[in-house]
């Protein structure tokens, strides 16, 4: 009789590097790097020296690696002493060992609430455009170029008036 495996295990080795989206209803082991999208029926597990830069969505996740992106878990998510993430975690139970780094939001509880997007981009709304009538069909003169005028003048020496000088600056615009 066949030996039957009971437990479906994917690995990706410490030389492997994947990108893409991984979908999967089996574990998956990641020693090497992914990056892309994980969405799993079964547990990830991020060994140490194991870098994921992916948004997880997983039954069970468990961080001993690095990390980058939203982890979204149906049942727990634990990081490890020497695990490292960034990004946000949203699971009904979380358990981050002493020397665990974490940086993002962090979301424990039953209640699935959807979450709203960092940024939202923001809304363009139709102007109408305003309708024309009638148009002028005299020709206008072409606008000359203004030249503004500044002036300066010398301070007053109570010893000397006849030293006045003015100075005229002309810019053109």
């Amino acid at each position: 009789m066949a030996k039957q495996f009971t437990e479906l295990k994917t690995e990706i080795s410490a030389n492997a590097a994947v990108r893409g989206t991984l979908r999967g209803a089996e574990d998956l082991v990641v020693r090497g790097r992914v990056e892309g999208a994980i969405a799993l029926d079964g547990v990830l597990y991020v060994e140490p020296g194991g870098v994921v830069k992916a948004d997880v969505n997983a039954r069970r996740v468990v961080i001993a690696g690095a990390l980058v992106g939203d982890v979204t878990a149906e049942g727990a998510i634990e990081v490890g002493a020497d695990g490292r993430v960034l990004g946000d975690l949203t699971a009904p139970s979380v358990k981050l060992a002493p020397g665990a780094r974490l940086s993002g939001r962090l979301t424990i509880g039953d209640e699935r609430t959807p979450t709203k997007p960092r940024f939202e981009a923001p809304r363009i709304e139709e102007r109408s455009q305003p309708e024309v009538t009638h148009i002028d069909p005299t020709p206008r003169e072409p606008e000359r170029p203004r030249t503004a005028v500044t002036t300066f003048s010398a301070p007053k020496s109570p010893h000397d008036e006849r030293k006045k000088r003015r100075v005229v600056i002309k810019k053109r615009r």
